[in-house]
């Protein structure tokens, strides 16, 4: 009797201690009053306390057959009081998180909701499951809902057009007062890419997604069908399937809340007070995808597939040496540009390799309005090429079924040898010569030096004269001065030769240049173009680091005018431009 006693107390302490612990963590879900329709979303709300206010508790729950539970939002609330009593005041805080979900059940009957599991750390709590009774919605004959997709099979990576379709009965559109339209092939995104028209529509047609609410611009139409009047609403997107094989589509669907009892407001509108609900549903469907043929792919083919696509080529330069770089401007146009690409420039069918040095790999490309814009540059190897070649670019027509080929127009090039500027060629500056110690000062004729006489003087008479002697004076003057100098120029030679030697040899380049410069002012006009030319094109292959798209462009523009039929040569606006690029780069030299 007394050892039972004893439990009885232990195990009433022990509820005592742990019992705060053991409710401090509570679950309870929440669902929104009936009746519940299958296909129709319901609100569940999760409310939990006893976990601290950051972090925000994991949300964890088995999946429902039969039905989708989908996350929408969560919020924490912290609420503290104060109590007093006899005197003793004690401080409470509770914290509180809420998660809102929305509950889809795609079948009538009944359904079990699974407990929600939430973890914090090392905290732990779990709902009570929930059960309910689904109800299926009934069906109305003038309600309908149709997706329309292409009667044949895809390509991947083709665009084709699929509608949606909502008609409901004219009565009931004036008396509609909210719907849900689904559309499961909408929520595919890893299967499909969508695109939408930017052109505005009558109305927005609101499709409900797993990720949120899309709006699509739509058109409103009125049909006649056997003396009744529909509307039908109607929104168009483009599809473009990414993975092959045979897709199955689930049924789209559409659930219509008609009021059928109002009153009015304080602004004279009516309200419904009361409604009822409709459901239809389009059919499952099936798309099938072919992958591309290998057979018969062009070497410039890169994955592009559309319709009616256009290559144009342009260059910054048509007069160049071997070795000039030539910037490319390739646009892009036809219908598919989304996924389109360029093959690489080396490939069969655009530039030669023996002929050009082009970029490796693909070139990215930009969408500028209904046209895509690459860029690159290239460079000639061989001063025979006449041209850049017509480069080709190909795709798939799907509704053709084959390759097709397009070619942009060729540019003719004027291209000479390179006048090469090999090291012998570039003047180097004087290697600075080591410093020579200096040499021990010889015995001064005053008796300075070594072998001075340090012996004290106490004749002052002999002290007298040599303070008052004006030729002494005059001497220790100059002697005092040329030493100054002296140490004057050893610390400019000691800057001299402390300065960068690189810095210096840029510094001497540039005066080459400008002294290159001067000389072709001098000179007839058809050599001093040559000359101006050359004396760029050497300061450029002694500073590597000088920026090269101004230094091209100008000399691009000396062998144009080299190359062309009236050539004038060399002008003085021409020199002077001349000049002011490398004074500029002279200023950055500093």
């Amino acid at each position: 009797m007394r050892r039972g006693l004893l439990r009885g107390l232990a195990l009433a302490g022990c509820l005592c201690v742990l019992g705060p612990a053991i409710r401090a963590q509570t679950a309870r879900l929440q669902l929104e009053r009936g009746p519940y329709y299958a296909g129709e979303s319901m609100r569940l709300q999760l409310s939990v306390v006893g976990f601290d206010d950051v972090p925000t508790p994991k949300l964890d729950f088995d999946p429902v057959d039969g039905a989708r539970i989908n996350v929408t939002g969560t919020s924490p609330s912290v609420s503290e009081s104060i109590n007093i009593v006899n005197g003793e005041m004690s401080r409470r805080r509770e914290v509180k998180h809420v998660f809102e979900l929305q509950l889809l059940a795609e079948r009538p009957g009944p359904l079990l909701l699974p407990p929600m599991r939430l973890t914090q750390g090392r905290k732990r709590a779990e709902s009570a499951p929930l059960q309910l009774q689904v109800q299926a919605l009934p069906t109305h004959s003038e309600i309908s809902v149709e997706l329309r997709l292409p009667e044949r099979p895809l390509y991947v990576g083709e665009r084709a057009p699929v509608t949606i379709r909502m008609r409901l009965p004219d009565s009931m559109q004036r008396n509609l007062e909210s719907y849900t339209l689904r559309v499961p092939l909408f929520d595919a995104g890893g299967r499909f890419h969508f695109i939408d028209s930017s052109e505005p529509g009558d109305v927005q047609l609101r499709v409900a997604l797993a990720s949120g609410e899309l709006a699509l611009p739509a058109q409103v139409a009125e049909e006649q069908s056997q003396g009744r009047r529909y509307m039908v609403f109607s929104a168009e997107r483009t599809l473009i399937p990414l993975e092959v094989g045979r897709q199955q589509i689930p049924a789209a669907s559409l659930t219509a809340s008609e009021g059928v009892a109002f009153q009015r407001d304080f602004f004279r509108g009516r309200r419904p007070t009361r409604v009822r609900k409709w459901r239809a549903a389009d059919r499952l469907r099936e798309l099938v995808v072919r992958p591309i043929p290998h057979e018969g792919r062009p070497a410039s083919f890169a994955g592009s597939v559309g319709r009616g696509f256009t290559l144009e080529v342009s260059a910054d330069r048509s007069v160049v040496q071997v070795g000039d770089p030539i910037s490319l401007a390739l646009v892009l146009r036809g219908e598919g540009l989304e996924r389109a690409s360029l093959p690489p420039l080396s490939a069969e069918g655009l530039l030669p390799p023996t002929d050009f040095r082009v970029p490796a790999g693909e070139l990215p490309g930009e969408f500028e309005g209904d046209e895509k814009r690459f860029s690159a540059q290239v460079r000639v190897l061989d001063a025979g090429v006449s041209e850049i070649p017509a480069l080709a670019f190909s795709w798939f027509d799907p509704t053709r079924e084959r390759f097709e080929t397009t070619h942009s127009r060729p540019i003719a090039l004027s291209v000479r040898e390179a006048k090469r500027v090999g090291a012998e060629a570039v003047e180097r500056a004087p290697q600075a010569k080591a410093p020579v110690p200096p040499e021990e000062p010889a015995a001064s004729p005053l008796g300075w030096g070594s072998h001075a006489d340090l012996a004290i003087v106490a004749d002052a008479r002999r002290l007298r004269g040599a303070s008052a002697g004006g030729r002494q004076v005059y001497l220790q003057t100059t002697l005092y001065g040329v030493g100054l100098l002296l140490l004057v120029a050893a610390l400019l030679d000691r800057r001299r030769r402390d300065l960068d030697p690189r810095l210096r040899e840029r510094r001497l380049a540039l005066d080459r240049a400008r002294r290159r410069l001067r000389e072709a002012a001098n000179r007839a006009p058809e050599t001093a173009l040559e000359e101006v030319a050359d004396a760029l094109r050497r300061m450029r292959a002694e500073l590597p680091e000088v920026p090269a798209p101004e230094i091209e462009s100008f000399l691009a523009e000396c062998d144009a005018l080299r190359f062309a039929p009236a050539a004038g040569g060399a002008d003085t606006e021409l020199l002077a431009r001349a000049t002011a690029l490398v004074a500029e780069f002279s200023e950055r030299a500093r």
